[in-house]
């Protein structure tokens, strides 16, 4: 019988380092899963693991959401592939944009596509884009998953 699944959730942190207003807490945008008890007997709570972003969520075309993970180690065996990003368009449009260092074969794209393909299934259409690089946020990151469907 498999083990129960810990309930995921929001990770809010406050600062109690702020004498003023102690209280303020502020989301940060983590999605994380609670642990035991610390063994040094604070009692404060302890997080297990930190899931990922809640920004980073596909949306199927049913309306569920779900991570996902567009196995960065198959797409990193195709050696032109510098770095990528996915990016929802719509509720059934997924663009893989990849930066290569050189044109890949229709083999390679054969390969990214199936990669593709498993990890999203058949109700998306999966467009292939090729830019020059990929915008990072302005903390300098690379999201790997990117949504432009409107947030609720």
């Amino acid at each position: 019988m498999p083990k129960p699944r810990r309930p995921s959730g929001r990770v809010v942190v406050t600062p109690l380092h702020n004498f003023a207003m102690p209280v303020l807490r502020y989301e940060i945008g983590d999605e994380a899963v609670g642990g035991p008890p610390c063994p040094c007997g604070r009692g404060l709570p302890v997080l297990r693991q930190v899931i990922g972003r809640t920004l980073d969520l596909l949306t199927l075309p049913d309306g569920r959401r779900r991570r996902t993970d567009l196995r960065h180690y198959h797409l990193s065996r195709i050696r032109p592939i510098l770095e990528f990003q996915v990016v929802q368009r719509t509720i059934d449009t997924i663009e893989l944009s990849i930066v290569v260092a050189r044109p890949l074969t229709p083999e390679e794209e054969a390969m990214v596509m199936g990669v593709a393909r498993t990890e999203f299934g058949p109700d998306f259409h999966i467009m292939l884009a090729y830019p020059k690089a990929i915008a990072r946020t302005l903390a300098g990151k690379l999201r790997p998953f990117l949504s432009l469907l409107p947030t609720e």
